[in-house]
């Protein structure tokens, strides 16, 4: 069997090295660990990975980020995403959008990690196994989810609809009411939600620094 290399990118020291431990003592070989995705781009500058083992949720450059760094930049590497976040809209977006190979929750990583890696190395895809424990988005992937599929324009709208109306919105966009109603159906339709309530709700939950 060819020497699979991997770069692990885990802000948690703990849970990096457990990573670590587990592919080696599999066989598999660790080249790096990395605390964020900054790390993680500069280490790529130098070094060489054929699988790179990704948490989402880092400091200073997360790790859909990276991803879409990759995505700009035309750089093919093959992803395994391992996080606490687990959706099915957000595996979705991961799939779809950034092109990545494989998605481990980390409530059952040590059971699976061996084998996605080697999946993803061979270029296969592998999406966890096992059930999902919850199927609630953090506020941290409603943002990233809304910053991924809503454009400028869209997101400027989103801003306004929880002080003011429709017709309001039509004033201050100088658009017709017809449009901003078709803006926020539109919205709803990417986002996966029926109604300008559970908007609002999504707004609620996530960092106002986002708008």
């Amino acid at each position: 069997m060819k020497e699979i290399k991997v770069v692990i990118a885990e802000d948690h020291e703990v849970l990096a090295n457990a990573y670590k431990s587990h592919l080696e003592i599999d066989g598999l070989t660790v080249s790096g660990i990395v605390r964020n995705g900054v790390e993680l781009i500069e280490w790529l500058k130098f070094n060489e990975a054929d699988v790179i083992v990704l948490d989402i949720q880092m400091p200073k450059m997360d790790g859909i980020d990276v991803a879409k760094y990759f995505v700009k930049h035309k750089m093919n590497y093959k992803i395994l995403v391992v996080s606490a976040h687990h959706s099915s809209s957000f595996v979705k977006t991961c799939k779809e959008e950034f092109n990545i190979l494989g998605f481990l929750t980390k409530t059952y990583c040590d059971l699976e990690l061996t084998e996605a890696v080697t999946q993803v190395y061979e270029g296969n895809t592998y999406f966890s196994q096992m059930p999902e424990l919850e199927n609630k988005e953090s506020s941290f992937i409603k943002q990233k989810m809304l910053q991924v599929n809503l454009s400028d324009e869209e997101k400027e709208f989103l801003a306004l609809l929880p002080e003011y109306t429709y017709n309001e919105i039509k004033e201050l966009k100088k658009v017709s009411y017809s449009t901003v109603k078709n803006t926020f159906i539109r919205i709803r339709n990417k986002i996966g939600v029926n109604s300008n309530i559970e908007l609002g709700k999504i707004i609620a939950d996530i960092d106002k620094s986002y708008f």
